[in-house]
Parts: C-alpha cells; sequence; structure tokens
C-alpha cells in the first residue's frame, strides 16, 4: 500500500528508515498525499522499498539482455522488437507505480500497475520461447482439442481476473465502510458470488487440460509440466481464495492469491507460445 508515501524516495530518503524517531517531527504533513497524513509502518514501509528495489534489478536484467540481443538482431529481428516492448513496458510500468502512491492507490491505478506487469511478463516468456526454440528441438503438432481447451482457459483466466478487480473494489469499499469485525460470509450478491461461481469452471478446465498434458508426457515432458504446473497454481489459488471467503479477507492471504493468479497465467501463457505453430512466437 503506501507503504512509501513519495517516489521514486521514500520518505525523502534513498534507504527508508525503520522507526519513526528518524523521521521529522512534520513528516505526516510533508509528505500527505493528497490531504491524506503519511503514516510510517516499518513493515509496510519496507514491503513497498523491497518492491521498489526488485523493479530496479528487474530493470538492470533488462538492459543486460537488450545488450546480448543487440549481437543476434540480425538473425532474430522478432527478439529484438518483443526486448524494445519490453523495456518501454518496463518504463511504463515504473510510471504507474508513480501514479498508484500519487493517486492514494486509487483503483483505476492500481488495476493499470498489475495490468501492465501481466503484459511485461507475457513479453519476456515470448522472448525465452524465441531463445528455446532456437536451441532446443521441435515438438508435437498439439491437438485440436487440447488448443481449443488451452484457449477456453485463457477466457476463464480473463473473465476470472475481471471478477476479481471488481471483487477487491466493493470488498475494499465494503470493509471501509463496515464494522471490520464482520464477516464478508454474509455479504452476498454482485461480483463476489459469481467470481467464487466462476472459480469452479476454471478448476475444472484446468484439471482437463492437466489430463490432456499428462497424456502427452512422453511426447512432449514440457509441456506435461507446464500443464501440471497451471493446475497447481489453479487449486493453490482455490485454496486461499477459500481462506479469504471464510476468514473475512485476511490482509496476508490476498498477495497469496494473487500471486496464484500470476503464476497460473504466466504457466498459462509459457503453455501457449509452447504450442504456437512454427519456429518462433508471432510478434
Amino acid at each position: 500500500g503506501m507503504g512509501c508515501p513519495d517516489w521514486p524516495l521514500c520518505f525523502g530518503c534513498l534507504v527508508p528508515p525503520v522507526s519513526a524517531d528518524q523521521l521529522p517531527p512534520d513528516f505526516a504533513q510533508k509528505y500527505a498525499v493528497d490531504g491524506h497524513p503519511a503514516v510510517f509502518d516499518a513493515v509496510k514501509t519496507w514491503i513497498e522499498y523491497t518492491n521498489r528495489l526488485l523493479g530496479v534489478l528487474a530493470g538492470l536484467g533488462l538492459v543486460v539482455t537488450t545488450v546480448f540481443t543487440a549481437f543476434v538482431v540480425r538473425r532474430k529481428p522478432s527478439l529484438a522488437v518483443l526486448n524494445g516492448l519490453s523495456l518501454v513496458t518496463l518504463g511504463f510500468v515504473a510510471w504507474l507505480g508513480a501514479r498508484v502512491v500519487g493517486t492514494l492507490l486509487a483503483p483505476y491505478s492500481v488495476t493499470l500497475h498489475l495490468v501492465a506487469s501481466f503484459f511485461l511478463v507475457g513479453l519476456l516468456l515470448a522472448q525465452r520461447e524465441i531463445v528455446v526454440r532456437a536451441v532446443g528441438t521441435a515438438r508435437p503438432a498439439a491437438t485440436r482439442f487440447l488448443v481449443g481447451v488451452l484457449v477456453f482457459l485463457g477466457l476463464t483466466f480473463f473473465f476470472q481476473g475481471a471478477l476479481g478487480i471488481r471483487v477487491r473494489d466493493e470488498s475494499e469499499s465494503w470493509l471501509w465502510n463496515q464494522n471490520l469485525a464482520d464477516s464478508l460470509f454474509n455479504a452476498w450478491g454482485g461480483a463476489y458470488d459469481l467470481h467464487k461461481i466462476h472459480a469452479g469452471l476454471v478448476a475444472l478446465t484446468a484439471s482437463v487440460l492437466a489430463w490432456l498434458g499428462w497424456r502427452r508426457r512422453s511426447q512432449d515432458p514440457q509441456l506435461t509440466r507446464l500443464t501440471l504446473a497451471i493446475a497447481g497454481c489453479v487449486a493453490a489459488q482455490a485454496l486461499v481464495g477459500l481462506v479469504l471467503w471464510l476468514g473475512g479477507l485476511p490482509a496476508w492471504a490476498k498477495p497469496l492469491h494473487l500471486l496464484a493468479f500470476t503464476g497460473a497465467w504466466s504457466f498459462w501463457l509459457a503453455a501457449v507460445f509452447h504450442l504456437v505453430p512454427g519456429r518462433a512466437p508471432r510478434v
């Protein structure tokens, strides 16, 4: 959340403090955002600071990748295009991170930041597939049924993700306006229920895909690993979702729920690239 009320610094420091005693007496007003006084919480501050450090490391890694890509640009122009898009997207993600802070966690900025990050992961997975195909061996063609299940699962992921965003907005608004001792267990209606019901369809489709991948384990072990990983992430997400539902949305479970969805989506996209015919995924 608002662990760091400013960007790119954190409470005006390159390395944030570990206690409020290290901040000026007027820090609450000095770093106020949109009229809301800043609140120092060492745990939240260092979580946010770690997030920014990981972003910097990702940027440095992408710069190194760009240097190596320059040596093969003539042989793999699609790799260079994807790499350039990745650099632009990473800059956009960083800017959106600043907007998340500047808008005091406005839902639209949080959502755009997340979607842009997902898009960046997709670009990186596409580059990975190009490199794997350049040094690997051919893989068997996919059946129409397998491709159909994979595409259908992607659509369910999209719909479930959209519902999840809506549930987040509804539940957080509900929590801010209700007694926190109450539970969402009795708060029926809207995207919240549809999100739970639709989870069953996601789990069923992921299970069918895992079964299809398992049947091809001798022909295409990489696809088997990807489909099993998808099913595992979906199962983990469902388990954490139950905790969120029955436990009244504990704060620690929210990032785990999103992490499982991120894993499922990433493995799904890797499976899509894996099954694209030809020598490399299309740009």
